[in-house]
């Protein structure tokens, strides 16, 4: 098997004549595993785009979740049937939380409506669910504070449901689910964990090549400011799953920025790219766990009795299908614990502000050879 992509082997490309790769889809999410927006245009911040899980629910009791663990919907699968929006009040703007027969939830966004709550140091952490041997990882905490007695009544009834528990916890007592906005000016940096100057990790993971720059801060967020994906990598995946007419929905896999127009996995090899002046680098494909296989909406997984999106289809599921159509993208040692098929690139923008629209061009400045693309591998 090949190693790992080195990242020093970078080569110029003089660009042949192609159709023009674009952002065909903008989605911020706010709260951690909660359901995304859909947006036209978006600010660009340094920890990613605006307001992106800024968010997090935290089980301050431990009985259901890791305590003070920020939950995603790995964990918490049901955690997508929460609709967000942001909502104008006057000159404020509210974050909206929806749910099934639940009355609409509004918390400010500023920080400075947070100051006086409960002070909640939210941990940034977890184990591997795809690596059975894995003792799990720790990026880091945020010094975060809580949105209030009101929104901590909702997300601990609602959470706390039998249709929306996490499987196998639905007869443990009863958690205290709360809802926290991470200080803004206390954000983590990826290089902190990767890159030369990393000082914390991935157990069993070689972070030392990352091209990870200090201006690259995350909230919330697993481990990079954007992720991107790709429609055309989404086409060719329902047609490796036999699902030719219905393609694998890239918002399960819950990227920033979706790009088209460019042939499928191409995205991969992108080193650096600049979207109207503003400069992304490539930090590194996205290792996938379970959650790329559920309806961002539902919970539910998206393969179920032979079907896919209604669709029939001759494989198990999006993942499981990656992972045998292209083994050698299936983990490397720079991932450690953190194991499983590539779908979507992590990048990082050295905190540069700007604005992002759908429709805008993208300018690739340097490629890298791809571990295998989908027009190669069948």
């Amino acid at each position: 098997p090949s190693p790992a992509l080195p990242h020093q082997l970078i080569v110029m490309v003089a660009e042949a004549p192609q159709a023009q790769a674009r952002i065909a889809e903008l989605w911020v999410f706010p709260v951690k595993g909660c359901q995304g927006l859909k947006v036209e245009k978006w600010p660009l911040t340094p920890t990613g785009f605006k307001w992106d899980r800024h968010w997090c629910i935290v089980d301050m009791t431990g009985n259901r979740q890791p305590e003070r663990e920020y939950i995603s919907a790995r964990k918490l699968p049901k955690l997508c049937t929460i609709q967000v929006d942001f909502v104008q009040k006057g000159k404020e703007t509210l974050l909206r939380l929806s749910a099934d027969n639940m009355m609409p939830l509004e918390v400010p966004t500023e920080w400075e409506a947070y100051l006086k709550n409960e002070e909640i140091e939210a941990r940034c952490s977890g184990f591997s669910t795809t690596d059975p041997n894995s003792t799990g990882w720790e990026l880091g905490s945020i010094p975060s504070r809580s949105a209030g007695d009101v929104a901590e009544r909702w997300m601990t009834a609602y959470l706390n449901r039998p249709d929306v528990a996490a499987p196998g916890t639905e007869d443990k007592p009863r958690s205290r689910y709360v809802l926290v906005r991470g200080d803004p000016g206390r954000m983590r940096s990826v290089a902190d964990y990767a890159g030369p100057e990393a000082i914390r990790g991935i157990p069993g993971a070689d972070m030392s090549r990352i091209n990870a720059k200090r201006g690259d801060q995350t909230s919330f967020q697993d481990w990079a400011p954007v992720l991107m994906t790709s429609l055309s990598s989404g086409r060719d995946l329902g047609k490796l799953m036999g699902t030719t007419d219905v393609p694998y929905p890239v918002l399960s896999a819950r990227g920033n920025l979706v790009v088209d127009g460019l042939p499928a996995w191409e995205e991969e090899t992108w080193v650096e790219f600049n979207v109207g002046g503003i400069f992304f680098r490539k930090l590194k494909e996205c290792p996938r766990c379970i959650s790329p296989n559920r309806d961002m909406t539902t919970g539910e997984f998206l393969f179920k009795n032979g079907e896919f999106c209604g669709a029939k289809g001759r494989s198990t599921t999006p993942m499981v299908t990656l992972s045998k159509k292209f083994p050698e993208k299936s983990g490397d040692d720079e991932w450690g614990t953190w194991k499983g098929p590539f779908f979507g690139v992590y990048i990082g923008h050295d905190g540069q502000d700007g604005e992002l629209e759908v429709g805008m061009p993208v300018t690739v400045e340097k490629r890298a050879a791809a571990r295998s693309l989908g027009s190669v591998v069948k």
